[in-house]
């Protein structure tokens, strides 16, 4: 479809401890890049203990995708 500009994305970054509950580590907005065409975010992971985390990217329409990552020691 068409491109879209004007929509409200954001990331929220949760922190997974079996047993434990759930931390918010970061939540904040993706802006749009008007260069490339994509809504972009770099987000630093270097002060993360290692472990799973859980992002979330949503859309001011309702639209959420989670997708589980593994930092690992360096």
């Amino acid at each position: 479809g068409e491109e879209v500009t004007d929509t409200i994305a954001t990331l929220s970054v949760v922190k997974v401890t079996p047993g434990e509950k759930v931390t918010l580590i970061y939540w904040g907005m993706i802006p749009y890049k008007a260069k490339s065409g994509q809504y972009m975010f770099d987000y630093d992971t270097s002060g993360l203990k290692p472990g799973y985390y859980d992002l979330f990217i949503g859309t001011d329409d309702g639209q959420t995708r989670q997708y589980r990552v593994e930092i690992t020691a360096p």
